[in-house]
């Protein structure tokens, strides 16, 4: 999980995946023939960490030991985000996230435990529009 700041406090975190075909051809072809193989250099899988500054994106895999591994954060400022829709489909929730450096991606998460906690992250998002 992504290294929080001194003053930071996570607020709320899940896991979420995604599916593109177009990255997912590209990721095969950079594992395969580019990588040789890396572990994780296809991750889909990420852990949205909401806290009160900002969003971290932490990308996941599997390490070739079969371990769980971060390959990469990226960290998004919460005054950054332009919008976090959530849209119920079934027992997923699919996310899209837009930023104000015109960033765009979709998420899925599923919530077949109906807790509900991407929607409970936008609206936590929401309360910080304009600060």
């Amino acid at each position: 999980m992504a290294k929080l700041l001194d003053n930071e406090y996570s607020m709320i975190s899940f896991k979420t995946y995604k599916i593109n075909k177009a990255t997912t051809f590209l990721n095969i072809i950079l594992n395969v023939i580019l990588l040789r193989g890396i572990a994780g250099s296809g991750s889909k899988e990420f852990i949205l960490n909401l806290t009160n500054n900002n969003l971290y994106i932490d990308a996941i895999g599997y390490d070739m030991t079969g371990q769980t591994e971060v390959f990469y954060t990226e960290k998004i400022d919460r005054q950054d985000i332009k919008s976090f829709e959530v849209k119920r489909e079934g027992t997923k929730e699919i996310i899209t996230l837009s930023t104000t450096k015109s960033k765009k991606e979709t998420y899925i998460r599923d919530n077949d435990n109906s807790i509900n906690l991407a929607s409970e992250m936008a609206k936590f998002i929401a309360e910080n529009e304009g600060n």
